[in-house]
């Protein structure tokens, strides 16, 4: 048995969960410029970082070798590498952020706690492997698990009825 929680709005734990869940849009949006300055595409090639740029070590061109650090899997830069510094200075321009769920957790307590996140329509919800006292973060409401479940399943039917409609599968 699980326990199953509901992010309340307007809370600091809201705004970051929405961060988790939006920032990639940026990354997409501006995937031209990033793919330009890269020279390669982005997808299965580049990890989401602001502060090093971090690739698969395959695509490290012989120009750029002597800018990462040495037999690391993924490549990532120098810290001092010219190479680093354009990225960084890069990802400012274009106003992109890095955020994972581990912020989350690290966040709000609940590291080693094995737990999955949800963006349901408009809502942010976290499933727990286990039983979890949710008393003291404020930001939490708990959910039943066949509500949770019932909220789940509609967004699944609603999101797959609408790529049906798209045509983007089907």
């Amino acid at each position: 048995m699980g326990t199953y929680a509901r992010i309340k709005p307007e809370t600091e734990a809201w705004d970051l969960m929405n961060k988790i869940f939006t920032s990639k849009e940026k990354w997409i949006e501006n995937r031209e410029e990033i793919e330009s300055f890269l020279g390669f595409p982005m997808d299965g090639n580049l990890y989401i970082n602001i502060n090093y740029l971090v690739i698969e070590r395959k695509m490290v061109k012989p120009e750029w070798e002597m800018e990462f650090r040495k037999n690391s899997h993924p490549a990532v830069t120098k810290v001092k590498s010219k190479l680093r510094k354009q990225w960084v200075d890069l990802c400012k321009r274009l106003g992109l952020e890095a955020y994972q769920t581990s912020d989350f957790y690290f966040k709000f307590g609940l590291w080693g706690t094995p737990s999955l996140y949800h963006s349901i329509n408009s809502d942010y919800f976290i499933e727990f492997d286990g039983d979890v006292d949710l008393g003291p973060h404020e930001w939490a409401e708990e959910v039943n698990e066949p509500e949770f479940l019932r909220l789940r399943a509609d967004w699944i039917e609603k999101s797959n009825s609408s790529n049906v409609e798209s045509g983007n599968i089907g």
